[in-house]
């Protein structure tokens, strides 16, 4: 499933999203929240981000890989 051009690009876009949210929601320096869960938010999208990038790089090298074995 890795191996499929879709996939991996999905995957790479996925991950551009998720880094765009965890710098939209995050809480500046020096800013204590109050009752918003914007930093939760934020976590979870940057830790979307890092496991959909280091996945469409493993399916990346995977495929690269295949090819030169063709």
């Amino acid at each position: 499933m890795l191996k499929k051009g879709f996939v991996i690009l999905f995957l790479l876009v996925l991950s551009a999203v998720m880094a765009y949210v965890y710098f939209e929601f995050r809480v500046p320096e020096g800013v204590t929240p109050m009752g918003d869960s914007s930093e939760t938010i934020a976590w979870i999208s940057l830790f979307t981000a890092i496991v959909s990038l280091i996945t469409a790089l493993i399916g990346l090298v995977d495929k690269i890989l295949d090819n030169k074995k063709k």
